[in-house]
């Protein structure tokens, strides 16, 4: 894997952990765009991908913090 390969890798899975921390008026949106540019080629990667919108994306939960 190159390092550009790897940098997007990465910036994938950040996107992924970071969507609990950012306003959820912009998830959709913000997830969209890291699965449009990072999303790594691999069946894995867009299985993950398809969990996470289910999940979290289409169905409106709402992350609460202590």
């Amino acid at each position: 894997m190159s390092d550009a390969e790897r940098k997007k890798v990465d910036h994938w899975f950040l996107g992924a952990i970071g969507l609990p921390l950012i306003p959820t008026d912009i998830v959709e949106s913000t997830w969209t765009d890291v699965m449009d540019l990072c999303t790594p080629d691999d069946v894995n990667a867009t299985e993950f991908n398809d969990y996470l919108v289910q999940t979290y994306v289409e169905s409106d939960i709402i992350f609460i913090w202590d």
